[in-house]
């Protein structure tokens, strides 16, 4: 399978969001297409350059999502090949790869490959995944991690028995500590400061969402007052 993707100006000017590259019928294989001229890139490659972010993408993995942050408005297409293996020991398999987010050497994402939303950590520099042992249950269900610029510390959430909290693992101690435990709200999307120290989220207390803080001890819940 193939992508076609719009050749990178040196300008974001004239780009048409992804939202509106459409299928070309005559095609075999599926492409997409935008004004401004295509190249055809593998599909397991991750294209970097100009393209703006509209609407959902279905279907595309991780690769042309990375690539978005990868990229700059300044140069060319780059080529950055992620690792493809049938038996889920990549980054991307025969399974949903979901909610990539990385930072300096580390791409954290959630996928389904042995049957739960679990959470992966990708070293890019080594070209592997890390094991990430006591952070996963097959009682419950990842979305949403995010790593610090250390990659010691991952924040995500994890639902069971309907239950939706935000933890906190440490890859040092192995430790996964609940940070909203107690908290009488629905919480989602966490992010954690790139020093690890403080961590961000959605919370829903009396019906409207808002941003909180926590620090990375548990302690001092504050915002949205």
């Amino acid at each position: 399978m193939n992508l076609v993707s719009p050749k990178a100006s040196g300008s974001c000017q004239g780009i048409a969001p992804i939202d509106r590259f459409v299928p070309k019928p005559q095609h075999k294989t599926p492409k997409l297409w935008g004004r401004g001229g295509c190249q055809t890139l593998p599909y397991r490659e991750l294209c970097v350059g100009c393209i703006h972010l509209g609407g959902r993408l279905r279907g595309l993995g991780l690769f042309l999502l990375l690539g978005l942050v990868l990229g700059s408005c300044g140069g060319g297409f780059q080529l950055l090949n992620l690792t493809y293996d049938a038996g889920g020991r990549g980054v991307n398999s025969p399974a949903s790869e979901l909610s990539p987010q990385f930072i300096g050497q580390y791409l954290v994402f959630v996928s389904d490959r042995n049957g739960s939303h679990d959470v992966y950590l990708y070293d890019l520099e080594a070209r592997k995944l890390i094991d990430l042992p006591g952070l996963n249950s097959l009682t419950s269900s990842a979305a949403d991690p995010s790593i610090s610029e250390a990659g010691r510390y991952i924040v995500y959430t994890a639902s069971r028995l309907g239950m939706t909290d935000i933890y906190l693992y440490d890859r040092d101690t192995g430790l996964n500590r609940n940070l909203t435990e107690g908290l009488a709200a629905q919480v989602r999307r966490p992010v954690i400061s790139a020093d690890g120290s403080r961590i961000a989220f959605e919370a829903n207390r009396e019906g409207q969402w808002d941003v909180l803080v926590v620090e990375r001890s548990g302690e001092a819940v504050t915002g949205g007052e």
